[in-house]
């Protein structure tokens, strides 16, 4: 039993380092928690990481060691160094003890994962992390919990938002953890309080983040500034429905002299993504198409041409006609 074993050891390169510039001297040497290591540099701590930092006796490393030997620190007048000492030997010790801390991450971007501190290793007992998740501004957050292992009194809150008055949308506890959770906003916040009675038994947790267009069962989308004409602009908007729901778009009024604009509405399947319509000159009023998916993407673009009238004004809705045993729909024009 190494009687450095008696305190919780972390030691580190840098700590090492800072040892060595202090003043003390002891016909003792001291546990410094450094061990023989199978694989490159060939040395490491107590706490299993690597060592890249060596001060042993006359700058060399001591030939007499084997697989398993321990090493103390010998400063004397003659000698100032780590030397090879019995790994049964009772001696003093240095320990720099680790001060628990949580994590405070900051995700961007439409997917990724976080997890707990230091997982898959123990997370630490009575901290608090905080991670802030933001995805594009047209879509909402799915955060499902692939692993949870966490201790009975731990809990982890799911924030729809980042501020202090945010709402709680769910609350993980080592017993409850629903399949998914969908925010309201492109922002949320999930806060792990980790409690002091896990004692580091227990491995955390793991949970993949994906950017989802929100589900709506309805919608406009139009050019800027309609029903006046459009000029050098770009516009994006993206729909998803609950699912087995199609779409049915209502397109009250498109223009496009000489081809001056175009409007794209795609759609994307199994098979990839296609084109439901894609419309460059015309004028049309007063149609109807239902699309037998539920997910689209509008793209409308115009340019620069004062003299041509370019404007598109679209509604559209969710149709449960896709639903098993649903009745027949009237696709008809709505009246005005």
């Amino acid at each position: 039993m190494y009687v450095v074993h008696t305190c919780q050891v972390y030691l580190i390169d840098s700590f090492i380092a800072y040892i060595e510039q202090q003043s003390f001297e002891d016909t003792f040497p001291l546990w410094i928690g450094l061990e023989t290591y199978i694989f490159e540099p060939h040395y490491r701590w107590q706490d299993k990481s690597l060592a890249n930092y060596t001060h042993f006796v006359n700058g060399t490393a001591p030939s007499n060691t084997t697989g398993s030997s321990c090493f103390a620190w010998l400063k004397t007048v003659a000698n100032d160094g780590w030397i090879v000492v019995d790994c049964q030997n009772p001696l003093p010790f240095i320990c720099k003890r680790h001060v628990p801390h949580g994590n405070n991450v900051y995700l961007n971007g439409s997917g990724g994962i976080i997890t707990s501190p230091k997982y898959p290793i123990p997370y630490e007992p009575a901290v608090t992390s905080n991670y802030y998740i933001n995805v594009d501004v047209q879509t909402v957050v799915d955060l499902t919990f692939i692993y949870l292992k966490i201790d009975s009194e731990s809990l982890i809150y799911v924030y729809d938002g980042w501020d202090a008055n945010s709402t709680i949308i769910e609350t993980i506890t080592s017993t409850y953890r629903p399949n998914m959770i969908e925010s309201s906003s492109n922002q949320v916040r999930v806060e792990f309080v980790a409690s002091g009675s896990g004692g580091g038994k227990y491995f955390g947790w793991k949970a993949s983040i994906n950017a989802v267009v929100p589900i709506t069962s309805s919608g406009a989308f139009s050019s800027t500034n309609y029903p006046e004409t459009s000029n050098n602009e770009t516009i994006e908007q993206y729909i998803r429905v609950a699912p087995d729901y199609g779409i049915i778009f209502y397109v009250w009024d498109y223009q496009s002299e000489n081809g001056s604009a175009q409007l794209q509405i795609t759609s994307k399947n199994g098979s990839g993504v296609y084109d439901f319509i894609n419309w460059t000159a015309g004028n049309y009023t007063n149609l109807t198409y239902r699309l037998d998916n539920g997910n689209a993407k509008f793209m409308w673009s115009a340019e620069n041409h004062s003299l041509y009238q370019k404007r598109v004004n679209i509604t559209w809705i969710a149709d449960p006609g896709l639903l098993k045993n649903s009745p027949p729909k009237n696709y008809g024009f709505p009246s005005v």
